[in-house]
C-alpha cells in the first residue's frame, strides 16, 4: 500500500483522475448512499454531483422492478456467503424519468463495506456497436485491399493512438506502430520481420505466445497468468500485468487480439491492440486507500474504525476487546497561537507517538480533529493498562527530544465484551475524566514553553524585556502607582510580546520594511498574546493589557483603535518606554538613535501616539537619570 508521504496533494489528484475516467463511476457506502460521483455519472443520470454526493442513494436511480434484486446483491456482497455476480444489468431512471438499460460492474473495496461501481448505458453501447459493425464491414472490405500492400497497412495502424502490432500466419511481425515503440522502447525496424515470438520479449523477457498467437492458433495451450482472458469468436480480450516494458517498472495492460481474414475468410494474420491502464489501477488503489485512511496522519480513519467495531461486534473469537481513546491536549491553543500548520505537525507527532508502541496489525485510527482511538482485540484490562502505560512512555520519550511544541495526551480506556458501542462510551467517559484532571496542567506546561521560547529568542533585541522592566519601574515610582498596578506594569513589560511566538521568523527578523500583508500578520501578535494569557492563571489578569499595548492616544493604533483614556494606563506607559528602547538600539535596517534624538522623537509623538502627560513624566525621568543608555 502506498505510504502517505508518497502522495502529495493526493485527494485533489485522484479526485481529478476519478472525474475523467471516461465512464460513469460512483462510490457507494454501506447504507447505499453515493459518496462520490464523477462527471460521466452526471451525464448519465441528469443530476449534478452536488445533487448526488452524500444526498442520494443508489436506490434512487433503480427501476422498481429491479430494486429488490439490486438491494439483495448489495447485502449479499457484504455477507460471508456465496458472493453475488460482479457484472449485471438493471434499468436506471434518470432525472427526466427516462428509462435506460445499464450494464454495471461492481467491486467491494477490500476490508470495507464500500463499493466502487462503473455504469455503461447499453442503449448507447448498442448504437455504437451498430455503427462500429457498419464501419467494420466497410473496414474489412477496405482491409483486404490494403493487405495487398503491406506498406499501406503499416501506415494505417501507425496512425492509431494505441500501441498496435500485427503478425502473419507464420507469427512474423508485419507491423509495429509508433505507440508500440513508445510503450516498449523497441523500434519498428528492430522487430518487423522477426518471428519465434520475439515480440513477447519486451513484455516478459522471454519468447512465448501472446493472445495474438492464441487467437490465430486456438489449439495452443495458454501460458502465463492472465488476470482476465475472454474469447469472443475471432477476438480475444485480455487483462494482464507485464513485469518489464522499457521503464523496468511493469504495467497493467488491456489488450484485444483479432484475426485478419481475406474476402474468402482465410486467415492472413492477426493484429493486437494494447492499452496501458496502470494509472487507472493506481487510481483505484488510491481511492481504496483514501477510503480507509486519514490523509494528514496516515492512520486509519473513523469510517474504517467503525467498520472494524461492527466486524468485531459479530465475532466472539476476538473477545475481550479494549478500546483506548487519546485526545491531544491544548490543540486549539496551539492552532490559535502558533497557527494551524503547527497544530498539524503536533497531530502528526501524536499519531507517530500513539502508533509506536503497537503492532502493525492493531487498529490505530484518527476519529476526530484531535482524537485518536485504538481497537485491541483479545485484550483485557491488565493488558489495556499496560498499553496506556506504553503510550505515556512514548509521549515522555518524545518530549525529552525538546520538540518546538510539547505533546500532552489525555487517555481513557475500557475493556469488555460486545456490544462494543458500550465499551467505546465507557472509554470516552474515562477520557473526559482524565482530560479534566490534566487540562489545566497541560495548558500551564504549554504556556511555560511559550515563555521559554520568548525568553530564548528575545524578538526585538537582546535584553529588551529586562530594560523595559527597569524603565517601567522608574516610571511607576515617579507616578507613585499603587503596588498592584505597578506589578501589572512590570509583568506587561516582560510579556507584552508573548504573542510573537505565533508570528513567523521570516516576518519578525525581516531586515527590510514589511509589506502591507506582512504588517497585518505582525499586528496579529497582540490578539495571539491575549488568547495565550487568557489560558494562563498567572497571566490572565494582564490579558487585556497585552491586547491593547499597541493602541495610540489619537485612536490610530490597533487592534480596536481605542483613544485617550480608553487605553489602560499601563499600556500608555509601555507605549512610551517601548518606543524609546526601540529607537535607542540597533535594527537590521538602521543604527540606534542617541538618547537626545530618541527623546525628541517621543516628544514629537505626544498627543498622537503617546499620552502627553506621560511623555512629560518620561522626559523628567530621563533628565533625572541623565541618559537611559546607562540603564541595563
Amino acid at each position: 500500500m502506498p505510504q502517505i508521504s508518497e502522495l502529495p496533494d493526493i485527494e485533489d489528484t485522484y479526485r481529478t483522475i476519478f472525474d475523467v475516467a471516461g465512464t460513469a463511476m460512483v462510490i457507494i457506502d454501506n447504507d447505499m448512499t453515493i459518496r462520490l460521483a464523477n462527471q460521466e455519472m452526471e451525464l448519465l443520470c441528469g443530476y449534478t454531483k452536488a445533487d448526488i454526493e452524500g444526498k442520494m442513494k443508489a436506490t434512487d436511480f433503480i427501476h422498481p422492478t429491479d430494486l429488490e434484486r439490486m438491494c439483495a446483491y448489495h447485502r449479499q456482497r457484504r455477507s460471508k456467503g456465496e458472493p453475488p455476480p460482479t457484472r449485471y444489468c438493471f434499468t436506471l431512471i434518470d432525472r427526466r424519468g427516462r428509462e435506460k438499460e445499464i450494464y454495471v460492474n461492481v467491486s467491494l473495496i477490500p476490508a470495507t463495506t464500500t463499493s466502487v461501481a462503473s455504469l455503461t448505458d447499453l442503449g448507447k453501447a448498442r448504437e455504437m456497436e451498430s455503427r462500429l459493425r457498419e464501419s467494420e464491414e466497410k473496414y474489412q472490405s477496405a482491409m483486404q485491399d490494403l493487405l495487398a500492400s503491406r506498406h499501406l497497412f503499416r501506415d494505417l495502424i501507425d496512425c492509431l493512438p494505441d500501441p498496435v502490432f500485427a503478425i502473419d500466419t507464420n507469427s512474423k511481425v508485419i507491423a509495429w506502430n509508433g505507440a508500440m515503440e513508445s510503450l516498449t522502447g523497441v523500434r519498428a525496424h528492430e522487430i518487423v520481420g522477426k518471428t519465434d515470438y520475439e515480440y513477447a520479449v519486451p513484455f516478459y523477457g522471454t519468447r512465448r505466445p501472446l493472445t495474438v498467437d492464441y487467437v490465430l492458433h486456438p489449439e495452443l495451450e495458454v501460458q502465463g497468468h492472465y488476470l482476465q482472458l475472454r474469447r469472443d469468436g475471432d477476438v480475444i480480450f485480455s487483462e494482464v500485468f507485464s513485469p518489464l516494458l522499457n521503464n523496468g517498472k511493469g504495467a497493467h495492460l488491456w489488450s484485444a487480439a483479432s484475426v485478419l481474414r481475406d474476402r474468402e475468410g482465410q486467415a492472413l494474420g492477426a493484429v493486437k491492440i494494447i492499452r496501458d491502464f496502470t494509472a487507472h489501477k493506481e487510481m483505484m488503489a488510491q481511492l481504496q486507500y483514501l477510503g480507509m485512511h486519514d490523509v494528514l496522519t496516515g492512520l486509519y480513519n473513523r469510517m474504517y474504525f467503525e467498520e472494524e467495531v461492527t466486524r468485531l461486534d459479530n465475532n466472539e473469537r476476538h473477545t475481550p476487546v479494549t478500546i483506548i481513546i487519546c485526545d491531544v491536549d491544548a490543540l486549539k491553543l496551539v492552532n490559535d497561537t502558533m497557527g494551524h500548520h503547527k497544530g498539524d505537525l503536533l497531530l502528526k507527532a501524536a499519531a507517530d507517538v500513539i502508533r509506536a508502541p503497537f503492532r502493525s496489525s492493531d487498529v490505530v485510527a484518527r476519529i476526530g480533529g484531535d482524537e485518536f482511538a485504538l481497537l485491541l482485540p483479545k485484550t483485557g484490562r491488565a493488558a489495556a493498562e499496560e498499553a496506556c502505560r506504553r503510550i505515556g512512555e512514548s509521549v515522555k520519550s518524545y518530549n525529552e527530544g525538546s520538540p518546538a511544541v510539547p505533546l500532552s495526551l489525555s487517555v481513557g480506556f475500557a475493556s469488555g465484551f460486545p456490544p462494543l458501542r458500550d465499551i467505546f462510551l465507557q472509554a470516552d467517559h474515562n477520557l473526559n475524566r482524565d482530560k479534566l484532571l490534566r487540562s489545566a496542567g497541560a495548558k500551564s506546561h504549554f504556556i511555560a514553553t511559550l515563555k521559554a521560547m520568548l525568553a530564548e529568542r528575545d524578538y526585538i533585541t537582546e535584553g529588551h524585556a529586562e530594560r523595559l522592566e527597569k524603565m517601567a519601574l522608574l516610571m511607576a515610582e515617579a507616578m507613585d502607582m499603587p503596588k498592584t498596578e505597578k506589578a501589572d506594569l512590570l509583568l506587561l513589560a516582560k510579556f507584552h510580546d508573548l504573542g510573537k511566538v505565533g508570528v513567523s521568523d521570516k516576518i519578525l527578523f525581516k531586515p527590510d520594511k514589511l509589506t502591507t500583508a506582512e504588517m497585518e500578520e505582525m499586528k496579529r501578535h497582540a490578539e495571539i498574546g491575549y488568547r495565550i494569557a487568557k489560558t494562563s492563571p498567572d497571566l490572565e489578569h494582564i490579558a487585556e493589557l497585552i491586547l491593547h499595548h499597541h493602541e495610540w492616544w489619537n485612536g490610530g493604533g490597533y487592534p480596536l483603535a481605542l483613544k485617550g483614556e480608553q487605553i489602560p494606563l499601563c499600556c500608555r506607559i509601555l507605549a512610551v518606554i517601548d518606543a524609546y528602547d526601540a529607537m535607542t538600539h540597533d535594527r537590521p535596517y538602521r543604527k540606534a538613535f542617541s538618547c537626545t534624538q530618541a527623546v525628541s522623537e517621543v516628544r514629537r509623538g505626544a498627543g498622537k501616539q503617546f499620552d502627553p502627560y506621560l511623555v512629560h513624566v518620561f522626559t523628567g525621568v530621563v533628565l533625572r537619570s541623565h541618559c537611559f543608555d546607562c540603564i541595563g
